[in-house]
């Protein structure tokens, strides 16, 4: 007895009025997430440090799908990053742009932070630069 109303694939053989007595269920125990796009305008004259969003949480992380950044004054040094460190596989993007560079990324495998960690960027140098992401985070 029931009603399956999508199956996209494989066969469903041990049910018993309405009752799974056999086989492997899954269960995506992933929270929802939110679809997010950020954009600020950062100014600095020297070396800042930037929040785009805030620690995700115990248990939770950010899905970075994409992220831009583009100068308009000035000749930074910026960066994308996860937490604050600013070399090695936690910088997902940067480089040093003459005014009207940078760099857009769009990720087709989006890249999963590790939990409670925050999306930041920094700056060097002085000028202005406009930063965008976008990303989910899950709740």
């Amino acid at each position: 007895a029931g009603t399956v109303t999508t199956m996209i694939a494989g066969t469903l053989t041990a049910l018993a009025n309405g009752t799974i007595t056999a086989g492997t269920v899954r269960i995506n125990n992933r929270p929802t997430a939110i679809n997010t796009t950020f954009g600020t305008l950062a100014v600095a004259a020297g070396s800042a440090f930037g929040t785009i969003s805030a620690a995700s949480g115990a248990g939770t992380v950010h899905i970075i799908n994409g992220l831009s950044i583009v100068v308009q004054s000035g000749t930074p040094d910026v960066r994308v990053l996860i937490g604050s460190a600013i070399t090695g596989s936690s910088v997902l993007a940067g480089g040093a742009f003459p005014p009207g560079g940078g760099v857009a990324r769009d990720y087709t495998e989006p890249i999963e932070t590790g939990t409670n960690t925050e999306l930041m960027y920094h700056f060097v140098g002085a000028g202005t630069a406009l930063i965008t992401a976008q990303f989910k985070r899950t709740i």
